[in-house]
């Protein structure tokens, strides 16, 4: 189950933190599991209301409120990309 989640997420060590912070028990795991599968990402990786890091969204909107105005619309058209895992071996093929 654990590997599955992890999947779900992209591997993101943020994304895979809060996560963490949602499972009390196996339980917890095998329905977050079952939510990822139907629910949006940041519908899903929520922690309790008042926690640090509430949730994933909270944790992006605090640094895209420091960046420029030129720099949130390089981050907004990141968002033109389809999701997916971050293979380890191409990682750096994009950069030359």
């Amino acid at each position: 189950m654990g590997r599955e989640v992890a999947y779900q997420v992209g591997y993101l060590p943020l994304a895979l933190r809060i996560v963490a912070g949602m499972v009390d028990r196996p339980a917890d795991l095998a329905d977050i599991a079952r939510r990822l599968r139907t629910k949006p990402i940041l519908d899903v990786l929520t922690l309790e209301p008042g926690a640090r890091d509430e949730s994933v969204e909270a944790s992006f909107a605090l640094s895209y409120d420091g960046l420029d105005a030129q720099m949130q619309s390089r981050f907004r058209a990141l968002g033109a990309f389809r999701a997916g895992p971050v293979r380890r071996g191409r990682r750096g093929s994009s950069l030359g």
